[in-house]
């Protein structure tokens, strides 16, 4: 890994040097037939049926996926190829296993086309606003894993004792290992009932907690991968929950995710359930096939159907972002996302191809404070089209206003689909920024491999800004923006855009309501925010004002935790 190669890399490297090299008659190399005695390397390539270069590597790389361990792979390799490998190389206990991902969509119709639905049954299970925990035991003790195949153990005591008590009341026969995946969120206990937390309150147990205390948590699973030595992956997903649900007892700390069936598309079914999931605390709904498909039957004696199954493949996918997975979370679904008016108050200078363009991203927005008469910083964003990018540029810097068809909305870019869809939707690893305080962007900005080493420099640029026409380089006072965020660009407040965002959470950095929401002081910030359009209609006064962003707080809170935590001076 020295030399910057990755992972993928290493295994597509391994997974060639496995196959032997042939002529064009099909006939082995002589370079590696001609020194038998000096060949255990020969050895194996006698043992490797024939197989494509992209099946080898798919082969390795999956292989990895559920036992990471590269000494293990080569070993079983040059004892006896790919056969050897499958075999030796499974999932073992306290060792993770990739975890398997889900699709992001951006409308019920997605849904339905992603997942086919000819009949197949599927579940609609919550998806939670925690942490991704895979829980292994062999038959004493327990170790927690995070998303990224950390261990976590230390950090969650109390999930350990949750999941033995869990498992003890209910199995009668006995378990001598399992690996199961599930979801760890904060919850706050009042009498029997337990209310969800956002992840934020989760972020802040310590990673060491030797007495367990700090925020109470509670362990919501969802699928078994190996139970008494047998490796489940290859078993349909209602297989496996039920196995799961037999293992398992539900307690105060341990639950299974809730969910309903749906044996046919029914989009109003989907909607009514994902706003039973928001108000529930959850942050929408994970879509996944069971692995069965329903037949509808009449009994002529009763006159009612009956369902049959038949096999669909919904095995566990280890490593794989699956369309047998599918998350629909409520700022990807038209009616179900907020959307607030905010003001551009600066800017930073792209990069990669972004710097190539001299595209200003990504933007600060801002909220106004009309009692107070300044803007309050609410978030970075950078889901903007580049025709968005360009005539925000012309804009800011030379006065040149923007075109009608950018004031309807978001225009497509060249590839045919909106940039704010590439932002939430096809970056398949996920990555997420953390952009100060407690807020999170996606990244998707994309580094082009070309550079132009003919650019202008940093400090030319300041230069330029200075005699720019609605920009400025240096720092505004705060009788005019209040933030804690230092772009090299600012803005004259002359605009007005519509975002739609994911949720609300509080921060150090951003200070949208600032000492409304919180005892410490500190502000709020959007979630994933998405640029809808421009607002030309509106002057920036006009824009949403910190009071009203404090309400939607509020609110959120009052929805996830049943009672608004901090009650401030003024009124809002």
């Amino acid at each position: 890994m020295r030399i910057g190669a990755n992972i993928k890399t290493v295994l597509a490297a391994l997974a060639m040097s496995m196959i032997p090299a042939s002529t064009s008659d099909g006939v082995e190399d002589e370079t590696q037939t001609s020194n038998e005695s000096s060949s255990s390397t020969n050895l194996c390539y006698s043992k490797i049926p024939k197989i494509d270069t992209r099946d080898a590597i798919t082969l390795v790389q999956k292989t990895y996926d559920v036992c990471p361990n590269i000494a293990k792979i080569v070993g079983s390799l040059l004892e006896g190829g790919f056969d050897q490998m499958q075999r030796d190389c499974s999932i073992q206990v306290m060792t993770p296993i990739a975890p398997m991902l889900a699709h992001p969509v951006h409308s019920l119709d997605e849904v339905k086309e992603k997942m086919g639905y000819d009949g197949e049954t599927a579940t609609m299970e919550w998806k939670y606003d925690g942490m991704r925990c895979q829980a292994h035991f062999d038959g004493v003790n327990i170790k927690l894993f995070s998303r990224h195949m950390l261990d976590m153990t230390d950090q969650f005591p109390d999930v350990m004792k949750c999941l033995l008590d869990a498992m003890r009341t209910k199995s009668t026969n006995g378990c001598n290992s399992f690996v199961m995946d599930a979801e760890i969120v904060g919850v706050e206990r009042k009498g029997g009932e337990s209310r969800l937390l956002p992840f934020q309150d989760l972020s802040t147990r310590r990673k060491k907690m030797d007495d367990g205390n700090g925020i109470t948590v509670k362990v919501f699973a969802f699928d078994l991968m190996f139970l008494n030595g047998e490796s489940l992956v290859n078993e349909q997903l209602f297989k496996r929950r039920s196995m799961l649900h037999d293992l398992f007892e539900e307690t105060i700390a341990f639950s299974f995710v809730s969910s309903k069936e749906l044996i046919s598309y029914d989009e109003s079914t989907i909607k009514s359930y994902l706003s039973e999931a928001i108000e529930g605390g959850a942050e929408g709904l994970m879509m996944k096939l069971l692995g069965k498909k329903s037949i509808l039957v009449t009994n002529e004696e009763s006159s009612t159907i009956e369902t049959q199954s038949e096999g669909v493949t919904s095995f566990y996918e280890a490593g794989t972002r699956s369309h047998c997975w599918l998350k629909v979370k409520r700022d990807y679904v038209a009616g179900f996302s907020d959307t607030i008016d905010v003001v551009p108050i600066g800017a930073w200078r792209g990069s990669g191809r972004k710097a190539q363009k001299s595209f200003l991203s990504p933007v600060l927005l801002a909220v106004y404070d009309d009692e107070e008469d300044v803007y309050r910083s609410i978030c970075r964003c950078m889901s903007f089209t580049d025709a968005m990018y360009e005539s925000m540029r012309e804009f800011y810097f030379n006065g040149v206003e923007y075109a009608p068809c950018i004031d309807s909305g978001v225009l497509q870019n060249t590839s045919g689909n909106p940039e704010e869809k590439d932002c939430a939707g096809q970056h398949t690893n996920d990555k997420k920024q953390n952009i100060g305080g407690d807020c999170e962007i996606e990244v998707c900005d994309v580094q082009d491999e070309n550079t132009d080493d003919s650019k202008p420099t940093e400090d030319d640029e300041e230069a330029k800004v200075q005699n720019r026409v609605h920009c400025f380089s240096n720092r505004p006072s705060s009788a005019f923006v209040i933030t804690n965020e230092s772009p090299p660009i600012w803005f004259k407040p002359m605009e007005v855009f519509e975002v739609a965002f994911a949720d609300l959470s509080l921060s150090r950095q951003h200070t949208a309501a600032a000492g409304l929401v919180d005892e410490e002081g500190r502000g709020v910030a959007l979630r994933f925010p998405r640029f809808k359009r421009r607002r030309p209609d509106k002057k920036p006064e006009q824009a949403t004002t910190s009071i009203e962003i404090a309400q939607l707080f509020a609110k959120q809170t009052k929805i996830k935790n049943g009672s608004q935590v901090f009650k401030p001076n003024r009124s809002i």
